[in-house]
């Protein structure tokens, strides 16, 4: 089976670096690194946390129109981040081709540097139409540090929920 790994380092202003990797049989293959900006929160906290807590249990109107702008927005976000992360260079797009057509048989390893910023749930692949995470024989987030939430006046606090 082949394992895709990303590794994502925070760079300073809503920056980061994430570095891929193509590993076949135990052998490291093709390595690729993207930098790029993306702001937290673009989803929308409130509009998520309501779509996959409450939609489910109160789904009568008007709530079907709000579930369709929010999983508009989430496809939305997730195209932007599959685009930044591999089709940013060259080198990037290669390593994507090289598995894009293989993978259910291709487990995705996500590293974080602990803190919850990039939703890489929502990764989308437009090409494909479909969430990465969707495709893949497994997909595995993983943090190098602690779990913790951003907090927007500095610190740090625990993550209890993600949602």
């Amino acid at each position: 089976m082949k394992t895709l790994r990303l590794t994502q380092t925070n760079l300073e202003d809503g920056r980061y670096r994430v570095e891929l990797e193509i590993e076949r049989g135990g052998n490291p293959g093709l390595t690729a690194t993207s930098t790029f900006e993306f702001r937290e929160d673009q989803v929308g906290s409130e509009d998520l946390r309501w779509y996959l807590e409450q939609y489910l249990r109160e789904p009568a109107d008007p709530a079907p129109a709000r579930a369709v702008r929010v999983e508009q927005r989430i496809q939305d976000v997730g195209t932007e981040l599959f685009e930044a992360v591999f089709l940013s260079t060259v080198d990037c797009r290669t390593l994507w081709d090289s598995v894009s057509d293989s993978l259910n048989g291709t487990r995705i390893e996500i590293t974080t540097p602990g803190t919850v910023e990039l939703p890489w749930e929502m990764l989308f692949d437009p090409q494909l139409s479909s969430f990465v995470a969707s495709l893949a024989a497994t997909f595995d987030r993983r943090a190098s540090g602690p779990m913790r939430a951003p907090v927007r006046q500095g610190g740090f606090e625990p993550v209890t929920t993600f949602w």
